[in-house]
């Protein structure tokens, strides 16, 4: 009890004495959200993030150096001039496109690596699977545990692997992929660029092929010569463009620094989340220690 000459204790003195009053509890708390964090980074696979950079290629022409009628007519015929930002915007929009990705997945056989594998053995630098839910010898899914995962699963988990960031200034564009092997993070991220490159330079060299047959076809209907002269323009530009198509391997993006193993895992980050469960028990035990304590330590003081 107070005397009259004693002055009443300050609420942060009362909540600090709340908080001691809970402080076994706060501190098992924080105890168990070790623990929890432990199984959380035990039971996470380790992955490995490896990065690319590249840049969208320069232009061979444009609409506006070819006149105004031959402008005009290039645009009703679906001719583009692609600028190198509308490159790397329409790269970036095929790489995340399902088509592209799902693809990719079939073609190098990655389902199993996204959905059955559970580690990566350094030593002999092999991939660790679930046999749980994969029969690795057999190379088949196991039906009564696991069916095989759909291609929008697939897609799903395979977008969620890949990280892009486009440098606006400089234009230059960071492609990552994680995986649970490093070396294997790095041909695969590299492959995805030789990928995208070779399916855009398909498409556009089908639509290349398909408007030059149409100017030529055009140039034989016209008997206007200046017609004529302008269809000749578009032709030469557009065999102009499949001849350069032909002549690279790197046809949209070009390569700056390509994908190496990383040597370090990019995640479970372990500190981050011991950090984040330690956190979340201590404002969790203090809050416990006030709302139980603190009405009683009021009470007496």
């Amino acid at each position: 009890m107070l005397t009259n000459n004693t002055p009443p204790p300050s609420e942060i003195s009362l909540l600090i004495l709340s908080l001691k009053k809970g402080m076994r509890t706060t501190l098992t708390l924080i105890a168990l959200s070790s623990l929890m964090a432990t199984i959380i980074i035990f039971n996470s696979t380790k992955l490995y993030r490896s990065e690319t950079s590249v840049i969208a290629k320069e232009t061979s022409g444009s609409l506006a150096s070819l006149g105004g009628q031959a402008a005009t007519l290039a645009s009703i015929a679906g001719i583009n001039f692609n600028s190198s930002g509308n490159k790397a915007e329409v790269a970036l929009a095929k790489l995340e496109s399902k088509i592209f990705i799902i693809n990719f997945i079939h073609k190098n056989n990655l389902k199993r690596e996204l959905f059955a594998v559970s580690g990566w053995d350094k030593h002999s630098d092999k991939l660790i699977f679930n046999e749980d839910i994969y029969d690795h010898k057999n190379d088949k899914w196991r039906p009564d545990k696991s069916s095989e995962p759909s291609n929008l699963e697939a897609f799903e988990k395979m977008t969620s692997r890949i990280n892009i960031n486009k440098h606006v200034a400089t234009g230059i564009i960071t492609i990552a992929f994680d995986h649970p092997s490093p070396n294997r993070s790095a041909v695969l991220t590299n492959q995805l660029i030789e990928e995208l490159n070779n399916t855009i330079m398909k498409e556009e060299l089908e639509e290349t092929t398909r408007l030059l047959k149409f100017l030529k076809s055009e140039v034989d209907k016209t008997p206007i010569t200046e017609m004529k002269q302008i269809f000749y323009t578009l032709i030469e530009e557009q065999t102009k463009n499949f001849m350069l198509a032909n002549a690279s391997s790197e046809y949209m993006l070009k390569t700056i620094d390509p994908a190496i193993p990383p040597e370090k895992q990019h995640s479970p980050k372990t500190i981050i989340i011991f950090f984040a469960c330690a956190i979340a028990a201590s404002i969790l035990g203090f809050s416990f220690s006030i709302l139980k304590y603190y009405p009683a330590v009021l009470k007496e003081h």
